[in-house]
């Protein structure tokens, strides 16, 4: 972008125009204190009506626009209220929306997120190719024991985050790492949630991922990046049914309601007429961590899950549990790495 500003020392007025759920999407901290080392930001909340005072007192003395969804159109009304403008700033694809005539008119310079947006979209089709929940990349754990539950019933085994009430989905599944060590093993990935109704993606909204296998135990890590406030985050586990000598069981670490609770699944799987699956809830905002411990066993009597680990510390960098039997596993998420001491 050039011509913006009269000379290398001027630092431009900008001011953030898109809807409150756009701006509460990409306008987190950070992102506002990078735009005021480089301009001086107008003062929140974002314009969401440019027809209204305030708008047109803020716009009256604006440099450039930082845009995104939910602008309103930036007309030759809007523009009359604006004469200093002569960049838009769009964070996101395409500027058809609110990019009017009137803009190329004055000459305004335009710049989107359209090439940014180009691998979430590709990642994105496939899988509305596939249409609805997918086991293949949605099952975050199989077995030789269980099957997965029929569509249109609660998945297995999967991590889904619920924004506004729609359950979200895995997609493409980005490898971060994995080791293994005597009786123990880890792998990483990371993904974005895609929404089968209503938009498709939430800007920013990421979920990383790291399981480690201890024995007949999972220890299920989850970092949510980006949520919206008042999202849930569901987890379950493994279907069985009444005809299965094996036990499914769920228990919450760190960032689960205290219950567990048990979904049916009334269409089944390939080894029972009907199944019942495990699952945890709990809250979403932000950044945030979730952990659990995971079972599927055929022992008469295991040992709960609640008394399999003495303790657990957990935050958004990463968790620290420390097992019953003494051993002590470390998980860190930058970057992906974890270890294991003491027994097996």
């Amino acid at each position: 972008m050039t011509g913006v500003g009269p000379g290398p020392g001027f630092r431009p007025r900008a001011a953030p125009a898109m809807s409150p759920d756009a701006a509460a999407a990409v306008l987190d901290t950070a992102t506002l204190d990078a735009f005021r080392a480089i301009c001086d930001l107008a003062p929140l909340p974002v314009l969401d009506d440019l027809t209204t005072a305030r708008a047109r007192s803020v716009l009256a003395d604006v440099d450039l626009l930082v845009t995104g969804w939910g602008c309103p159109p930036l007309d030759a009304a809007a523009l009359a209220a604006a004469p200093r403008p002569r960049a838009v700033v769009h964070a996101a694809g395409s500027v058809r929306g609110h990019v009017t005539e009137a803009c190329w008119e004055r000459g305004v310079e335009v710049s989107s997120a359209a090439a940014a947006n180009a691998v979430p979209v590709a990642e994105y089709t496939p899988g509305m190719i596939l249409a609805g929940d997918d086991p293949h990349y949605g099952r975050q754990a199989y077995s030789t024991r269980t099957g997965q539950t029929a569509p249109g019933n609660v998945a297995d085994n999967h991590l889904s985050v619920e924004v506004d009430g729609r359950p979200s989905t895995r997609r493409r599944i980005h490898p971060l790492g994995a080791g293994h060590g005597d009786g123990w093993g880890w792998a990483a990935s990371w993904h974005r949630p895609v929404f089968v109704t209503g938009p498709p993606m939430v800007p920013g909204l990421r979920v990383e991922s790291v399981t480690v296998a201890y024995g007949r135990l999972e220890l299920r890590v989850h970092r949510v990046i980006g949520a919206p406030d008042n999202s849930l985050v569901t987890q379950t586990g493994w279907a069985t049914g009444p005809e299965q000598d094996v036990v499914s069981a769920l228990f919450g670490l760190h960032g689960w309601d205290p219950s567990p609770g048990t979904v049916r699944a009334p269409g089944g799987t390939a080894w029972t007429r009907w199944a019942e699956v495990p699952r945890l809830t709990g809250p979403a905002d932000g950044t945030c961590a979730h952990v659990a411990l995971a079972a599927l066993t055929a022992e008469p009597d295991p040992v709960p899950l609640a008394d399999a680990v003495s303790r657990c510390v957990a935050d958004e960098r990463g968790v620290d549990v420390i097992w019953a039997d003494g051993a002590r596993t470390r998980g860190a998420f930058d970057p992906p790495a974890v270890s294991h001491e003491g027994n097996r």
